[in-house]
């Protein structure tokens, strides 16, 4: 969830790796495809409770990027950070417009997302959000 003053610091606008638990006990995480600049978001799912490496991850689609399993996650993202709380999952990136937001919700043991949308459209950064004092 970087903004500008830390990506001229770093050089590097990805977060890595996400991780979150869902209601049911299991890990989700949301993993970028490249360390600097647009990427594919994509989130996998533990097999088990219990995690001890990114073997131990399933597949569960891409969020931003091509063929993407969330309405409107636009061709790639970046700096993507993710929460779960309750029974959803939210994920907001910077995306080719802006900061987008996706939400999923857990039916069973799936998960439906709900339409990508701009939470600020322009030239804004994820991380913009949290400037102090702007």
């Amino acid at each position: 969830m970087l903004n500008r003053l830390l990506y001229e610091f770093y050089r590097s606008p990805n977060n890595g790796r996400q991780i979150a638990s869902l209601r049911d006990g299991r890990r989700v995480l949301l993993v970028h495809s490249e360390i600097a600049g647009p990427a594919t978001l994509r989130l996998m799912v533990a097999r088990h409770q219990t995690p001890q490496s990114i073997a131990d991850f399933d597949d569960a689609g891409v969020l931003a990027g091509p063929d993407s399993i969330v309405p409107d996650g636009g061709p790639w993202g970046f700096g993507g950070s993710m929460v779960a709380a309750g029974n959803a999952i939210h994920v907001a990136w910077t995306g080719l417009h802006g900061i987008q937001h996706a939400q999923a919700t857990l039916v069973g043991k799936q998960l439906r997302w709900d339409r990508a949308r701009h939470i600020f459209e322009g030239d804004y950064w994820l991380g913009d959000l949290f400037l102090v004092g702007k």
